[in-house]
């Protein structure tokens, strides 16, 4: 059996209010992974938007951001 087949098994034998915590726990964990995933990838400078100024001198961007 697979995982997703074992859940399955589980999520038919659980009582409503059990299910709604598993669907809250789920959630959670997704979101989590969504956010760690987001803060891994490195960020991308837009090259139509952004000003010479950005581009030539990074660490004032950077520090105008940031405020």
């Amino acid at each position: 059996m697979t995982i997703k087949e074992i859940l399955l098994q589980e999520i038919e034998s659980s009582s409503e209010s059990l299910l709604e915590q598993i669907l809250d726990f789920l959630r959670f964990l997704k979101n989590k992974q969504l956010a760690v995933k987001e803060n891994t990838q490195t960020p991308q400078i837009n090259l139509e938007t952004a000003s010479s100024n950005t581009l030539n001198q990074p660490e004032a961007a950077l520090a105008d951001s940031s405020q």
